[in-house]
């Protein structure tokens, strides 16, 4: 039995915008990062990198101050029922716990939950579960996230001011730390190196990612941490930059304007 190999991109986005909806109930995602129908572009995208890579694919779907994961599945399972994609056909789609795999001929793509909190002493990255922590005192969060023990515990954005960890506290708190961001600071924390897209547009979906050769979604979240420290690098050539940077900038504050001037309103929670 060939063991088929998973392209994970364990931070992922994938729009700049989730709650934000427009007189028409559409959903602002950013700017120039529209979709008319955006589960089948995604599902699209994880398809031909499966088919390029000749992998598995796994991608997670990152909650920051929303619910996209369980909204993003919704629309995944509802357009799975009754889609054709292009070359594709006869989808499949099983939900099992907390991962969504959608499969088509002997291509998989799986979908996880993460929720990226942001905290006094930097972010902190949770995969496995896209459930908020209350607290944003770094310590609560990873000793929270260590007792539900149901994520990967990511420390992302390394070295970058303002919303990246200092060396020492992620040194501190090594023993609650899956992987760290950066090659030099998972070297100095002794921790696996994170390579992941931060993607919130699905244009640099994969650009980075890692090559597990042991995901098993019977049991996503450990064999993920079993397998970090030997999972291969992957990335492709078309890297976000400046410009990209700034459209995301750009995006949620006009996000922010348009929930203001009340051109746009506020999707509830359920």
């Amino acid at each position: 039995m060939t063991i088929m190999e998973t392209l994970a991109d364990l931070h992922a986005h994938l729009v700049d915008s989730w709650k934000t909806l427009t007189p028409k109930g559409n959903r602002f995602f950013g700017v120039f990062n529209s979709h008319k129908n955006f589960p089948r572009d995604l599902l699209l995208k994880c398809f031909e990198t499966a088919q390029k890579t000749r992998t598995d694919i796994l991608t997670t779907i990152v909650n920051f101050d929303d619910d996209r994961t369980t909204g993003i599945f919704e629309e995944i399972k509802r357009y799975s029922q009754h889609a054709s994609l292009k070359d594709f056909r006869r989808l499949e789609y099983a939900q099992k716990g907390k991962l969504l795999s959608v499969r088509v001929g002997d291509l998989t793509t799986h979908f996880l939950p993460g929720r990226e909190i942001r905290t006094e002493n930097g972010d902190i990255l949770l995969i496995g579960n896209g459930d908020d922590i209350p607290s944003r005192k770094a310590s609560d969060v990873f000793k929270t996230a260590k007792k539900r023990n149901d994520s990967l515990i990511l420390v992302p954005h390394m070295g970058f001011p303002k919303i990246g960890m200092r060396l020492t506290t992620a040194i501190n708190y090594r023993d609650y730390i899956d992987a760290v961001e950066g090659k030099v600071y998972a070297t100095e924390v002794h921790r696996a190196e994170l390579k992941a897209s931060d993607s919130h547009t699905l244009r640099y979906l994969f650009s980075q990612g890692l090559i597990f050769n042991n995901f098993d979604p019977e049991n996503p979240v450990e064999s993920l941490r079993e397998g970090l420290s030997t999972a291969r690098h992957y990335q492709t050539k078309k890297q976000p930059g400046y410009c990209e940077m700034a459209r995301h900038v750009a995006s949620f504050k006009a996000a922010d304007w348009l929930l203001a001037s009340g051109i746009c309103t506020e999707e509830k929670a359920q």
